[in-house]
This record gives structure tokens, sequence and C-alpha cells, in this order.
């Protein structure tokens, strides 16, 4: 029986390949790469696979922090597993999206949403 790692795995695999198939999940995972360009190529892959609408992804405990947002992760979330190489052996971590958290009082934050405007876009014209 596989275990979570070696779904996650597949998962990856089966994605990249069906994005070279079909231009409609290509332009969906552009966009949601858009919304998350600090993540490598393949965390990309797996956030959309597992949440395509997913606009600000974190670590439980980066959420939580005072000094960044201040918020902290709904009880009965799921995270979205991103595979993890370290010491040489792949492994699972979890990250959690904005959707997922709420402020834990007025000190929290929201994160800065990046996103191209009529007004930028037509800038370059």
């Amino acid at each position: 029986m596989p275990g979570k790692l070696q779904n996650v795995q597949e998962l990856m695999e089966e994605r990249i390949s069906a994005l070279w198939k079909n231009p409609e999940d290509y332009v969906s995972f552009l966009e949601t790469a858009s919304r998350l360009y600090k993540y490598s190529f393949k965390d990309q892959i797996l956030i959309h696979a597992q949440r395509p609408d997913a606009v600000a992804c974190a670590e439980y405990d980066t959420w939580g922090r005072e000094d960044i947002t201040n918020r902290y992760v709904k009880r009965g979330s799921k995270g979205i597993a991103l595979i993890k190489e370290e010491n040489g052996r792949a492994k699972l971590r979890y990250v959690f999206d904005f959707a997922d958290t709420a402020a834990k009082d007025e000190r929290s934050r929201t994160p800065f949403f990046w996103k191209v405007t009529d007004e930028k876009f037509n800038a370059y014209e």
C-alpha cells in the first residue's frame, strides 16, 4: 500500500505531464503560480493540484508569528502537502492557504496580495 509521500510524488508527476496536454490546465496553473511566485515549480504544481484557488501559503508556525501575520490556522483546515528534500531524503511538509486562517486579534495583519490592475496593465501599452 503506497504511503502519503508516494501518493504526493505520483500526484506531482501526473500534474506535470497533464500541463502540457491541455492549454486550459496550463493557463489555470499559471494563474495559481502567479500568486505563489516565491515557491519552486514543484511546490507550485502541488499547490495547484490540491488547492488551485490558493492566494498566499505559509507553514503553520509562520501564520502564527506575531511579527509576521499574527493569525491562526482554523481548526479542521487541511494542509497542502509539499515535498521537501532533507539530507538526500524526501519528506512531506505542509502549508496552509490564507483562507485557512483567521485573525488572532486587532494586531493581526493581512498579507500583501500582488496583482496586476487594469491601470498598471495599460501603462505598458
